[in-house]
């Protein structure tokens, strides 16, 4: 079992995520709420049985979480949707 940091940015998670082997531990947020496409992604992941979500207290400053995604199963041909999916959409 391994913990990657994936957190900081969406491809940084989707690299540890690609890295990752069943039973690794992936970060792919640190702070006091879960906001952004890095959730996103991570719920996606979770629908396709790919991860179990889970969080634990960070050690670093008060009410501040690290989200985490444990790696469930490892298929042959995954299929992820494209980070540029997950891009904030445009408020006119």
């Amino acid at each position: 079992m391994a913990e990657h940091n994936g957190s900081g940015n969406l491809e940084k998670f989707q690299n540890a995520f690609t890295n990752s082997m069943p039973g690794d531990i992936i970060i792919y947020h640190i702070g006091r709420s879960l906001r952004g496409p890095s959730g996103q992604h991570a719920y996606y992941l979770y629908e396709k049985g790919m991860v179990e979500l889970t969080q634990r207290r960070a050690r670093r400053g008060k009410g501040i979480f690290e989200y985490l995604a444990i790696r469930t199963k490892r298929h042959r041909h995954e299929q992820l949707i494209p980070l540029k999916a997950y891009q904030r959409p445009r408020i006119e």
